[in-house]
């Protein structure tokens, strides 16, 4: 039976079956979210089911009007953007977009002009570019939190024209950002809303996970770490980070944490007498003294951050 099934797979021109054995590949190099791997697994079965029944000459389930638009809830650092360039790669295995589908991220300052009639232009011209494509609007909720004579809403209004439209090869869109904005944005906008057919959630990462980016991302440069300093590792960013920092970190925490490491161990050897072994291991003392000084650094930048969160918030 199961040789069967594989045969009529390979014989169904119209979804290859290999996009399930692409995914999980892609998916193995991805730390953490779990949550965003089965609905990415769950969209391309229901993507598969449909063709199933069109193939059989049934109607569709699928929502009158509902195409294959998304939202990534998430915060800063948690891999939306990554996830988001699996998208266009997933829909041409699938025969959903073209081979050459063109992936564009955008934000506010891509899409707003400075006077009337230049934020409409901009938002054409990116749409234009991402045409038969994926447009990924990166904290999409910022087109509508400003005040009075904002020109973010005229790019909406451009997007949803483009949603609504019948337009064969108009771009799939994927909104992303914080979840409460995201929230909030999508209930000002119920017509979008009603478009969106798959809604992603990125959680934050653990400091178990934290450890294995930062480990990959030293690797990347060329670093090893010892064993003690792999063990000190998850204690150091559950102790010397704050919930609300990890929060507002996430991924750009390991990355920051390695950049301090470097520096430590850069001050701790003698350019003269460094073995090749010295200057690719980072020893504990290394990843103890880098996490303090990106603490230091993430403290004074979270004020920052929270203090432009806020103003968004109370213009929200």
């Amino acid at each position: 039976n199961n040789n069967n099934n594989n045969s009529n797979n390979s014989n169904n021109n119209n979804v290859p079956s290999g996009v399930e054995d692409y995914l999980e590949k892609e998916l193995a190099g991805v730390v953490g979210l779990e949550s965003v791997k089965a609905q990415l697994r769950q969209m391309i079965k229901n993507i598969r089911v449909e063709e199933r029944r069109r193939e059989m000459g049934l109607g569709s389930c699928s929502e009158e009007g509902e195409a294959y638009d998304m939202v990534f809830y998430g915060n800063p650092g948690t891999g939306k953007t990554s996830i988001a360039r699996l998208i266009p790669a997933l829909l041409q295995k699938m025969q959903i977009l073209s081979k050459k589908a063109p992936f564009l991220e955008v934000g506010r300052q891509d899409l707003v002009g400075a006077y009337i009639g230049a934020t409409e232009a901009n938002t054409v011209k990116k749409i234009a570019e991402a045409k038969g494509g994926v447009m990924f609007v990166d904290e999409a909720y910022t087109l509508t939190s400003g005040e009075g004579k904002d020109f973010g809403v005229k790019a909406l209004e451009t997007i949803m024209q483009t949603m609504t439209s019948n337009e064969k090869d108009r771009p799939i869109f994927i909104f992303a950002g914080y979840k409460p904005q995201m929230e909030s944005f999508l209930q000002a906008n119920p017509g979008m809303a009603r478009r969106i057919a798959y809604k992603f959630h990125f959680e934050d990462y653990t400091p178990q996970q934290l450890t294995t980016i930062a480990i990959d991302k030293a690797t990347k440069r060329g670093l090893t770490l010892s064993s003690a300093a792999k063990g000190a590792l998850p204690g150091l960013f559950q102790d010397r980070f704050s919930a609300q920092a990890r929060s507002l970190w996430n991924g750009g925490l390991a990355s920051r944490l390695v950049s301090e490491c470097v520096q430590a161990l850069n001050a701790r050897l003698d350019p003269c007498t460094a073995t090749r072994e010295q200057l690719c291991t980072l020893q504990e003392r290394d990843v103890i003294e880098g996490a303090s000084s990106a603490s230091e650094a993430v403290s004074a930048l979270q004020g920052i951050v929270e203090e432009g969160l806020g103003e968004e918030r109370g213009a929200g």
